[in-house]
């Protein structure tokens, strides 16, 4: 079984010292917190990748729109390339938009007048190769893209912005082994980005007070959602699980300081046969810090015929999550999670797509209700009008299609005023589940005095509000 004992995770002096010092320089901004607000109240920022020009000039553009409260609607910008989802890029002021391009370029917009800043991460070439191209690599020290894994993340000042996993280094080796992600830390004043180095974690998510959340550990392998034992790899698959199951593996929650060194909150240790922990989905921030989900992979060999290789068995378990406060300080949380908040309320409670949050529970079980959690791990549910709020309910009541309704789930909530501000997703119909075309964003009364109303719906777009 794993050990708790501390251990703190590789990492160079020179990655440390620029993380800390971007950290320092990201809470010296408080000139951006006087402006006025950029988006109204509830206002909803969209984003909608579409196609322009035809032929070998045709190229993807995103097209970012603001929809008011009352669902007016304002063209903002137009950017090139498929776009970031507009519920990451917004910053938690709603004052800036951020979106990082599959070449490594990153455009920085004013969400009040569509201002557009380019920012380029050090040691990108004026000609960015792209992976699928013939090229190797750009010579020594040059960059290409790794397209549609980067995450962006956003401190909570609305003054800087971490992406991970945004670049790839190629070696003169045209050996896989020679490419590496890298995170890259933005700060508005002064625009620039700079590097978080090569030993930079999967994950670097902003607490606030210049504080950053260090996520350090492996890729959970499936089943991240349920318990269960997982099969039907292949035998070179099987192999390279068995020879990753002999290694020790570390994973670890650390805070990184304006001034000072990498602190290690906690971390574990473990080995694939007694049990590897890792950090499953995407880490949820709200008012009371980060909460990171967490599972065990077991794997083991199976007994088969000889012909059929080493067969193995990979279980995964759901374990309690670790909560992380804006403090930087580490507590187990009260309960095990099968799935992820969408959002948070101000009293740091989260809001859930289900009041059913245990393992091996996902979003789409028949009418999920929507659900609040507290720190302890207490769920109650969220009425609406004094009645279990479900997408479908939501959906019909909106006037939204009944196709949509059928395949309705929850995306987003947030609460604004007296009402909640609802984005939705179409995941199909008749019980068959595709990805998500059509979306939606509602407006419904807390208290149901107005039934919902739709602020806006369009197929591939993603939405967020502040």
């Amino acid at each position: 079984m794993p050990s708790s004992r501390p251990r703190s995770p590789r990492s160079g002096p020179s990655v440390l010292a620029v993380v800390t010092a971007l950290a320092a320089v990201a809470v010296a901004s408080p000139a951006v917190a006087a402006k006025p607000a950029a988006v109204p109240a509830g206002g909803v920022l969209r984003a909608v990748t579409e196609s322009r020009g035809s032929g070998p000039r045709q190229q993807a553009v995103t097209r970012l729109d603001i929809i008011a409260p009352d669902g007016t609607r304002r063209w903002l910008a137009t950017l090139p390339g498929p776009g970031t989802d507009a519920q990451t890029g917004l910053a938690p002021d709603g004052r800036t938009f951020a979106s990082a391009r599959g070449d490594g370029r990153i455009f920085v917009v004013s969400v009040r007048d569509g201002r557009i800043r380019l920012l380029t991460p050090p040691g990108l070439p004026a000609r960015p190769v792209s992976p699928g191209s013939n090229r190797r690599h750009v010579g020594r020290g040059g960059w290409t893209a790794e397209t549609g894994s980067t995450t962006i993340r956003w401190a909570p000042s609305g003054s800087a912005f971490v992406v991970s996993r945004l670049l790839v280094r190629e070696n003169a080796s045209p050996s896989p082994g020679g490419a590496t992600t890298r995170a890259v830390v933005c700060t508005l004043r002064p625009a620039r980005c700079t590097s978080a180095g090569p030993a930079a974690p999967a994950e670097l998510i902003p607490l606030g007070r210049g504080r950053l959340l260090r996520l350090d550990g492996p890729v959970t392998r499936g089943g991240d959602d349920e318990n269960g034992t997982h099969s039907g790899f292949g035998v070179a698959e099987e192999r390279s699980i068995l020879e990753q199951a002999r290694r020790l593996v570390v994973t670890a929650a650390s805070v990184v300081p304006p001034r000072g060194r990498l602190r290690v909150l906690r971390a574990v240790t473990g080995r694939g046969r007694t049990g590897v922990v890792s950090f499953a989905s995407q880490p949820s921030s709200g008012p009371a810090g980060v909460l990171v989900r967490r599972t065990r992979t077991r794997v083991g060999p199976v007994r088969s015929e000889p012909s059929d290789g080493p067969a193995v068995s990979v279980s995964t378990r759901a374990l309690r999550p670790w909560l992380v406060t804006p403090g930087g300080r580490v507590r187990t949380f009260g309960r095990r999670l099968g799935v992820d908040p969408i959002g948070s309320l101000p009293d740091g409670r989260w809001i859930m797509p289900t009041r059913d949050v245990g393992p091996g529970r996902t979003a789409e079980a028949p009418e999920p209700e929507l659900a609040v959690l507290d720190a302890r791990g207490r769920v109650r549910g969220l009425p609406v009008g004094g009645r279990p709020l479900t997408p479908v309910r939501l959906a019909l009541e909106a006037g939204l299609p009944d196709p949509f309704a059928v395949g309705a789930r929850f995306d987003s909530v947030l609460v604004r005023g007296g009402d909640l501000v609802v984005t939705l997703s179409d995941w199909g119909s008749g019980g068959i589940v595709f990805a998500p075309s059509d979306r939606a964003v509602v407006r419904v009364p807390l208290d149901g005095s107005a039934p919902a109303r739709t602020l806006d719906h369009k197929t591939g777009a993603s939405y967020a509000v502040r």
